[in-house]
């Protein structure tokens, strides 16, 4: 059962701006990573942190509703922003098939969180 304090974290603007800001960030790394200036660390380190606060989000989001179920509609995109950052970050540019998987990887990720960032700002 939903405490009252948690349904009211799940629509608090400033728990929605941290996610979004988290989101934004996320990008800015990702871009500023396509140099390659600065190597993997950050976006590693970014990624990490912005698909833990999406894992939380989906946590609370789960924790706080009135079936506790997992929703595709209201969840999912969260989800594949999860699933596609960890790949991004589990799967090492190296030479070979890899590589192409890779860059696939890294043209899908940012639409996926813009995608994301869009579903947390409709809220």
């Amino acid at each position: 059962m939903p405490s009252d304090g948690q349904s009211k974290l799940v629509h608090n603007k400033r728990y929605l701006a941290c996610l979004c800001a988290l989101k934004v960030l996320w990008l800015l790394v990702f871009l500023v990573s396509l140099t390659q200036e600065f190597g993997w660390f950050p976006l590693t380190l970014g990624t990490l942190a912005a698909v833990t606060g999406s894992a939380f989000d989906i946590a609370l989001r789960m924790r706080s509703s009135s079936s506790g179920k997992f929703a595709c509609g209201k969840h999912g995109t969260d989800l594949g922003f999860l699933i596609a950052g960890l790949v991004l970050v589990g799967v090492p540019p190296s030479p070979g098939p890899a590589e192409r998987f890779h860059m696939g990887m890294r043209l899908v990720t940012p639409v996926v969180c813009i995608v994301a960032l869009g579903g947390t700002m409709m809220r």
